[in-house]
């Protein structure tokens, strides 16, 4: 029950709440690469990421896919298709080994139509998300690829202003980044390559540190 109240969507429930939500919550586990649902299918459930990451993607021309965004740890999602009774608007694929919690469709109805509250935090992030689109949608219409790079990368990391430093901790490959842009790996290669020649940006291991983000 623990691991459920510290998810930021179940923070405020009481026990007893939290004691219903275990009784219909289940944790299942994917390997990377797997799909848990289709763009186009017929909503069963609802996530919450325990650890890991999933990708939600969509299918573009040409048969090239589009990264919406990338799910980690305390994240939901799901629950659109749910909500408005329709079929799921985009692909979810598994980024990272993850461990998800589960919710049945008929039990998720159910438990914010008893729980309203719920409903207030959800709209509050899906709020967050469609400020996030409406950034993806001027970066493609007003900025050119580098810029639309420096944008992704100041999106990701963690910034410590008193450092004067962004850190990605788990480095995004470069086709992924790509996906994000709406770029090709190879045009990402050549402008992280760029950016770290101008003392941008240091590849280290997994990490990615922006020097001086307030600057971009």
């Amino acid at each position: 029950m623990k691991e459920l109240k510290e998810i930021p969507l179940f923070s405020g429930l009481t026990e007893k709440q939290l004691l219903l939500l275990k009784e219909i919550v289940h944790i299942r586990q994917f390997k990377e690469g797997e799909l848990l649902f289709l763009e186009g299918e017929s909503p069963d459930a609802f996530y919450i990421v325990k650890t890991g990451g999933v990708d939600i993607i969509r299918g573009a021309p040409g048969g090239k896919e589009i990264i919406l965004e990338r799910m980690k740890a305390g994240d939901f999602f799901g629950e659109m298709a749910i909500i408005e009774e329709n079929k799921r608007s985009a692909t979810a694929r598994i980024a990272k080994d993850v461990r998800l919690f589960v919710i049945e469709k008929r039990l998720f109805i159910k438990f914010i139509k008893d729980n309203p509250e719920i409903v207030i935090k959800m709209i509050a992030e899906l709020s967050r998300r469609l400020r996030i689109a409406n950034q993806d949608i001027e970066d493609l219409a007003f900025y050119d690829v580098e810029k639309r790079l420096k944008r992704l990368l100041l999106r990701l990391a963690d910034v410590d202003a008193k450092k004067g430093e962004g850190i990605i901790h788990n480095k995004v490959t470069h086709r992924e980044m790509a996906k994000y842009i709406g770029t090709s790996r190879e045009t990402v290669t050549r402008l992280l390559h760029k950016l770290k020649k101008n003392k941008m940006i240091k590849l280290a291991g997994n990490k990615i540190i922006l020097y001086s983000p307030e600057k971009w």
